[in-house]
């Protein structure tokens, strides 16, 4: 639809922007100020209109949602009391822990206020408590299938034990039997006994693991439980496997008796001021983007100097808890050095505290409409530009500090760039095979082709720890894609924002590949 210059100036002053320059027609950016927040953009005539219309100032659009969304702290007091809970601090917002006294039980929690919306209880004391009470046994019913198994109750009922055991007299040989085992007897009558006695010896093995789990707490327990699961695996024993393993998982991580250690990473402020001059220095927004990027990974760099820089120290044997589960998890036996890799982990942060700054000064220095950014990332090829805008949202998200909008947009567009940069250097599909289907390299297949395509090895083994090394690196595409997470840190999410435009950088030509292995 055409317009002239009188109409279509009404129509940027009616959509909250007013012209700075003449009329370019409905398709050209036309440079404007918007009189809410004086900002200089550029959007187009036919954006504004139509079917498609989108607002001409989307942060300005977002903020007035936030704030049409926000709930009244009054009323948000008032919802929290009639849930049961009595705030102990201001509210913050429907997404943010809002920390609170529990009516129901006297124990400090902190519930988002979306979640006692969504109709969740809110306290997990309460919740557990609950829950045991929706599983236990009635004291007569229970002593009466005792009775009924021909065992006579020793000791009142009592619950929270895997198997729901107490102690009590067989009533087939009329005399007490305790069924806790010595578990070095166990091993060493395995030792000696003949193969046939075997599996008997081993599910007595294991029921001793499990009897002694029942009667300890904390990470003994957990340490315990994970010993029995890992015999009755090994040994074929199924069932007991299931019951090791089931109670494994209903364990809550927070019973396990740990410290979390947790140091905040403060960098020098000369450190910021270098990277944050390094984007001040480049010629234009394009430039300012690559900028945040390295040819060779400060993290990977391979230095004779410190080739072993750990040589010689005590090491104290590790052990991870992935608290998904709870369960213990132990590296690869052909893994690089726990020490080294945590040391590589930690200095990874860094890099994100700097490429976070880097990136939010990329907006305060060129404050980029969406048309700009656009056009800066699209390729026709790697990222085209259905893909640039999803990524250029990312971009937008992260200075609006909406970070688990933004780590969820631009996961899957580091994906699929490497996918594309990869695809005309080396294989990454595989033909069906008998029952087998066909098919297409994942994130972690791809990262770990890229030395072979040329590009560089210290890069691949960021990115692996960065998105898919679940043994001891930030796992961030699987967590984050899994849900095992909250949102993460904004320097973790600049990481991967940084490392979009580092593998964007090769198909724009600011880098070059190396020659693809043969």
């Amino acid at each position: 639809m055409r317009h002239d210059a009188e109409t279509a100036a009404a129509v940027m002053r009616e959509a909250g922007m007013e012209p700075l320059e003449p009329y370019p027609g409905t398709a050209f950016p036309w440079k404007s100020r918007c009189t809410k927040c004086a900002s200089i953009v550029s959007p187009r005539l036919g954006s504004l209109t139509g079917l498609s219309r989108r607002p001409a100032r989307k942060r300005c659009a977002d903020r007035a949602t936030g704030e049409a969304q926000r709930h009244d702290e009054d009323l948000a007091v008032v919802e929290m009391r009639v849930h049961g809970f009595e705030p102990q601090e201001p509210y913050r917002g429907v997404k943010y822990p809002w920390r609170c006294l529990c009516h129901g039980c006297g124990t400090i929690t902190s519930p988002t206020f979306g979640s006692i919306l969504a109709g969740q209880s809110g306290c997990r004391a309460c919740a557990d408590l609950r829950a045991g009470a929706a599983r236990r046994e009635d004291p007569e019913r229970a002593a009466a299938s005792m009775r009924e198994a021909d065992l006579e109750p020793l000791e009142p009922y009592r619950t929270g034990s895997i198997r729901g055991g107490g102690a009590g007299r067989c009533g087939r040989c009329a005399e007490g039997r305790r069924r806790r085992r010595s578990l070095d007897f166990l091993k060493l009558l395995r030792e000696e006994a003949p193969e046939a006695r075997w599996p008997g010896i081993d599910t007595a093995i294991v029921n001793a693991l499990l009897d002694a789990a029942d009667a300890d707490t904390g990470f003994r327990r957990h340490n315990l439980l994970t010993r029995a699961a890992t015999v009755a695996r090994d040994r074929g024993l199924s069932e007991l496997r299931a019951c090791a393993e089931m109670a494994l998982q209903q364990t809550d991580p927070d019973s396990l008796g740990w410290i979390r250690l947790r140091r905040q990473l403060i960098l020098p402020p000369g450190l910021i001021a270098g990277a944050r001059a390094h984007i001040d220095a480049a010629a234009d927004l394009t430039d300012a983007l690559w900028r945040t990027t390295l040819d060779v990974h400060p993290v990977m760099r391979e230095d004779s100097d410190d080739a072993h820089p750990l040589d010689g120290l005590l090491r104290i044997p590790r052990t991870r808890i992935n608290t998904a589960g709870p369960i213990q998890v132990a590296p690869p036996v052909e893994a690089d050095d726990d020490q080294v890799v945590g040391l590589q982990v930690r200095a990874m942060d860094v890099v994100g505290l700097l490429a976070a700054e880097q990136i939010d000064r990329v907006y305060e220095r060129f404050e980029p409409d969406e048309a700009e950014l656009i056009g800066a990332l699209v390729h026709d090829a790697v990222l085209p530009l259905p893909r640039a805008r999803i990524l250029a949202d990312a971009f937008g998200y992260f200075w609006l500090d909406e970070l688990d909008a933004a780590v969820c947009i631009a996961l899957p567009q580091v994906e699929q760039i490497l996918r594309q940069l990869l695809r005309p250097r080396v294989p990454i599909v595989s033909v069906a095979k008998g029952q087998s289907p066909g098919t297409v390299a994942q994130m972690g297949a791809l990262i770990r082709s890229m030395p072979a395509a040329g590009y560089p090895r210290d890069w691949s083994r960021a990115l692996e720890l960065l998105l898919v090394d679940s043994d001891r690196g930030m796992n961030l595409r699987n967590d984050v894609c899994h849900g095992l997470v909250d949102t993460p840190p904004k320097h973790r999410v600049a990481l991967i924002l940084q490392a979009a435009l580092y593998l964007l950088s090769y198909a724009h030509g600011q880098r070059s590949p190396a020659a693809a292995a043969p």
